[in-house]
């Protein structure tokens, strides 16, 4: 039986194979469900991020916006006004973060997940995963596969990538 499939994750959607010896094979007319574009971070510092991650990489609650309390702060508009975590004006290079409502904590860096469906919606990449990418704290954007086995663990970052290689074994 001839049906829509999309084994090899084509970015465009299922397809199938026709029965025309001119065409042997076409995409399915399927809509795509999809994931809410404001769910998705399409840059690397997350300036483009509106989803409602409100939390942040410690487990605290985000403070709104449009608030001055616990903690007082120049932002006073983020967009809609809620207590999501935002990079107003890309100024963080490590992505959305928040103001916390705990009064010994004043902001902190949020983890936004990795949006597979999202990614392979709108980039033409056939295999996409999430990786958890363990970074030094001193700032190294020369990372080999040799200087992946000597780093220390102290900055953890979720991000998407092509796969180039997979890593089997213990």
């Amino acid at each position: 039986e001839n049906k829509c499939r999309n084994p090899d994750l084509e970015p465009n959607g299922p397809w199938c194979y026709t029965t025309d010896p001119a065409q042997r094979w076409e995409y399915c007319d399927i809509p795509k469900c999809g994931t809410p574009p404001n769910e998705c971070s399409t840059t690397a510092g997350g300036a483009d991020y509106f989803g409602h991650v409100n939390t942040t990489v410690s487990g605290r609650t985000c403070m709104r916006w449009d608030s001055q309390s616990p903690h007082s702060h120049d932002y006073g508009y983020a967009k809609d006004q809620e207590n999501y975590c935002r990079n107003p004006y890309g100024k963080a290079a490590k992505g959305p973060w928040c103001y916390t409502t705990d009064p010994e904590k004043i902001w902190e860096y949020c983890n936004i997940p990795c949006l597979v469906q999202c990614l392979q919606a709108n980039f033409p990449c056939r295999q996409v995963q999430c990786y958890m990418v363990i970074m030094p704290l001193q700032d190294s954007p020369n990372i080999t596969v040799e200087s992946l086995h000597h780093m220390e663990h102290n900055i953890q970052l979720n991000t998407c990538h092509r796969v180039l290689f997979q890593i089997h074994g213990g």
